[in-house]
């Protein structure tokens, strides 16, 4: 016999986690595109390797949203990055270098 735990919605994400921004990540993402920004890029992979079902990512100069996948209903998770300037930066069409960016959970 199996059993089936279901995790609360609250412990599927952390409250602060970070992930790191490849070249790779860089590359393949769109200036202006909210969805294919590189860090959006790198959450996606990160949300993949922790085996999270994610229906989308996006990312603004301000914050980032996820809509996760709970199996019985979606739902949406809001947090603040720390990198604004790479955002700018990346939308504006400069060189942009690979980096940590750390994610805070919004209230």
């Amino acid at each position: 016999m199996t059993t089936t735990v279901a995790h609360s919605e609250a412990s599927v994400l952390p409250e602060r986690f970070a992930v790191e921004v490849t070249v790779d990540d860089i590359t393949h993402g769109r200036p202006c595109n909210a969805a294919k920004c590189p860090i959006a890029l790198a959450i996606a992979r990160w949300l993949e390797n922790q085996r999270i079902s994610f229906d989308s990512v996006t990312v603004t100069s301000d914050d980032v949203v996820m809509v996760i996948n709970l199996g019985w209903r979606s739902s949406r998770w809001s947090y603040w990055h720390d990198a604004t300037s790479l955002v700018a930066a990346f939308d504006r069409g400069d060189s942009v270098e690979p980096r940590t960016v750390v994610l805070a959970r919004l209230p």
